[in-house]
């Protein structure tokens, strides 16, 4: 079944209130789902609250116009405005317990594929997180229009702008200096982005808060991987046509200098790397949007496969780390303005196609 749909637009605030007036039984059940999160790793919706104090400053001076948009959502929900920010937050409160998000990220350029430009993901999560999906169209000021697909109430997450940039992201896991921005933000930040380079410099010039890897790709043709650690970040081009990450880190700058830690919770990253990248590098002929999506349906190491089957499969947990599902699939047609979306595994759940103002 297809994510409910919200079309909003205006001011900032107005959005945020917008999108309080038409998902906000959404957003108050998705900071509930956190809440107990947090709850399982021992940190308290008020220790939680008390951590996110430090990220209003650093999203303010990012961009005033995101937290003017929480600041929109939590006044239509009646909420305090530390709520939302503790939402946008939910990975930087608690990355020193638990990871939280597990996900195998691709892009294919013209050169490999059928002509066109594509940018492709599988999001894992937990079973429960597909009840608060959403998916989102924004009619910004100024700003290029937005449609992703995201937890409710967080102001960024996977999809493409009216400017030709189609973003993933992969959560990466890292010890370092505390402090900055985080990374949902950042991400909002690539999607408020008009080209390739924009996008690099809106993830690269504020400190980020956590790990995180955005893969962003343009319809010019064009596709990176930006690598952020606390303290550093590298920015991997797309240079042989095709790309693939998953939840480690691969730049030889960083590997090397930062404390690796998403592999002890989800070892199989090394596995749906590795499995991405050889069935992009050694396919036949163009790869077309069939190809993305069958290497998206790929059980190679099931059910800690690319398309991830581990927290509804019976076998016992042993030493494969966090069990998470696939909650979503997308593929991305950025010379055509095409998000293709999968609620759920995309072997059992067909793709449903959007476009600004548009779903089939």
């Amino acid at each position: 079944m297809a994510f409910q749909y919200v079309k909003v637009g205006g001011s900032p605030y107005e959005i945020g209130m917008q999108l309080a007036q038409q998902a906000g039984e959404k957003i108050n059940r998705c900071i509930d789902l956190y809440a107990e999160l947090f709850a399982s790793v021992g940190v308290s919706w008020e220790q939680a609250v008390e951590r996110a104090q430090v990220y209003v400053q650093a999203i303010e001076s990012y961009d005033p116009d995101i937290l003017a948009e929480m600041q929109g959502m939590a006044d239509g929900l009646k909420r305090p405005l530390i709520d939302i920010v503790t939402l946008n937050a939910r990975s930087e409160v608690i990355f020193s317990a638990a990871a939280l998000d597990g996900c195998t990220t691709l892009s294919v350029l013209p050169s490999r594929s059928d002509g066109h430009t594509y940018v492709a993901q599988n999001w894992d999560h937990y079973i429960r997180y597909h009840d608060v999906m959403l998916t989102v169209e924004i009619e910004q000021q100024n700003k290029p229009r937005i449609l992703m697909v995201t937890e409710a109430g967080l102001v960024g997450k996977i999809g493409m702008n009216d400017a030709g940039l189609g973003v993933c992201f992969n959560a990466l896991g890292c010890e370092g200096t505390p402090g900055g921005l985080p990374v949902h933000c950042a991400v909002r930040g690539a999607l408020n982005s008009r080209s390739l380079g924009e996008a690099i410099g809106a993830a690269i010039q504020q400190k980020s808060a956590n790990g995180v890897n955005l893969h962003v790709a343009s319809k010019e043709g064009i596709a990176a991987s930006i690598e952020l650690s606390n303290d550093g970040y590298d920015v991997l081009f797309n240079q042989d046509g095709v790309l693939a990450h998953t939840n480690h880190f691969i730049s030889p700058k960083l590997v090397h200098s930062v404390k690796d830690k998403f592999p002890e919770r989800a070892p199989d990253t090394y596995i749906r790397l590795g499995v991405a990248r050889q069935r992009l590098e050694n396919h036949d002929g163009p790869i077309n949007i069939g190809a993305i999506s069958e290497i998206l349906r790929d059980h190679k190491n099931y059910p800690d496969s690319i398309c991830r089957h581990a927290e509804s499969d019976p076998r016992p947990v042993g030493k494969r780390g966090n069990i998470f599902e696939t909650v979503f699939s997308i593929v991305t047609n950025l010379d055509e303005g095409a998000m293709h979306v999968a609620s759920g595994c995309p072997c059992q759940t067909e793709y449903d196609s959007y476009r600004f103002g548009a779903q089939s």
